[in-house]
C-alpha cells in the first residue's frame, strides 16, 4: 500500500495527527508540504493507493485532492482536534477567499474525534457514510489506567480551546460559563480542579491556570 500524505514529517506534525496509521507493516509513505507541487505530475510519480490530509483548506492540498478524486483515488480528511460550532459559524477569520474549510468538503472521506463534531457536520449536509469517527490519534499513547483512591478528593480537568472564543460576546459567554462552573464546584462540590485556561482568563476567574503537559 502506498500512503501519500499531504503534511511534513519534519517537525512530527504527521506522527502527532495520524498516530498509528504511519506504521502500517508493508506500506510505504511520502510526505508533502511544498505548495508549489503539480498535482497532476505528483499524482503520477508516487501512484498513491490512497491520500491523507489535515489541511484540506490550503489551495495545494485542495488542488492534489481534486486530482486525487478525479483519478478514482480515495481520500481522507483527519481533522486535527475539536470542531466547534462557533469556528463554523461565528468565527469570520475562518472564511477565506482561496478555500474555506468544508465549503465543499473536497475530500470523499472524513475523520473526527467523536459524536459531536460527527453531528456539526452532518448538519451542514454531509453525508453520513462520509464521516467516520476515530477519536484524536495523540492521545492514543496516554495511559487509560483509571486509579481511585477513596482518600482523597476526586480531581476534575476543566479545559478551553487555545482561542476560546472569537469576539466579546463569546468572550462574555465563556468567562460566565466558567464563572458558574468554578462558583458550583467551590460551594457544592468536595473536589479539586486542574484550569488548563488562558492566563487572562485564569486572572479574571481568581484560578491558577495550568500549564503542565496534557499528558
Amino acid at each position: 500500500m502506498k500512503i501519500l500524505v499531504l503534511n511534513n514529517i519534519e517537525n512530527n506534525d504527521a506522527k502527532r495527527i495520524y498516530g498509528e496509521s504511519l506504521e502500517i507493516e508493508g506500506a510505504s509513505y511520502c510526505f508533502v508540504s511544498n505548495s508549489l507541487v503539480s498535482p497532476i505530475s505528483l499524482l503520477e510519480s508516487k501512484n498513491p493507493d490512497i491520500v491523507l490530509t489535515s489541511q484540506e483548506w490550503l489551495p495545494y492540498q485542495r488542488l492534489i485532492i481534486a486530482e486525487a478524486n478525479h483519478r478514482g483515488i480515495p481520500t481522507l480528511y483527519v481533522m486535527d482536534g475539536i470542531l466547534e460550532w462557533s469556528y463554523i459559524w461565528n468565527n469570520k477569520s475562518f472564511i477565506i477567499p482561496y478555500g474555506t474549510v468544508f465549503q465543499p468538503l473536497l475530500s470523499k472521506n472524513i475523520a473526527v474525534i467523536g459524536r459531536n463534531s460527527a453531528r456539526i457536520i452532518a448538519s451542514m449536509g454531509i453525508h453520513s457514510n462520509k464521516i467516520n469517527i476515530i477519536g484524536l490519534p495523540r492521545l492514543d499513547g496516554f495511559s487509560r489506567e483509571r486509579v481511585t483512591d477513596v482518600c482523597k478528593r476526586p480531581k476534575i480537568l476543566i479545559c478551553t480551546a487555545n482561542t476560546a472564543y472569537h469576539n466579546n460576546l463569546q468572550k462574555m459567554s465563556v468567562k460566565e460559563a466558567l464563572q458558574d462552573l468554578k462558583n458550583v464546584i467551590e460551594n457544592q462540590l468536595e473536589i479539586d480542579c486542574l484550569w488548563r485556561i488562558s492566563d487572562e482568563l485564569a486572572i479574571e476567574l481568581g484560578v491558577k491556570a495550568n500549564k503542565e503537559s496534557l499528558t
